[in-house]
């Protein structure tokens, strides 16, 4: 089973890859992975900036990170995050963040 620090190991080791390819800028993640609860079955939550808009690009991104790490993942971007309603969800993924 992967834990915190084997996943933040393998993001590190893709991140000049994804910087190169995508504009990545910046790259975390958060819920069980951040905060130690992960499982075989737990997905990962990444939280992603790019430079720039990559557009449809994103499934390729999205594709490209989920067969890195091998398991479903669930992405969100910083203009995600500002659209959620609830200001205590929005508090809870900014607190748990752990960058790459």
């Amino acid at each position: 089973m992967q834990n915190k620090q084997d996943m933040i190991e393998l993001l590190r080791g893709l991140l000049p890859e994804l910087r190169g390819e995508f504009g990545v800028k910046s790259l975390g993640i958060f819920g069980s992975f951040s905060s130690g609860t992960s499982s075989d079955e737990s997905d990962l939550d990444v939280l992603v900036e790019f430079d720039k808009p990559i557009g449809l690009r994103f499934v390729e991104f999205a594709e490209k990170l989920e067969n890195s790490v091998n398991r479903s993942i669930d992405i969100l971007t910083p203009e995600g995050l500002r659209s959620i309603r609830q200001p205590e969800i929005i508090k809870s993924i900014e607190n748990s963040v752990t960058y790459v």
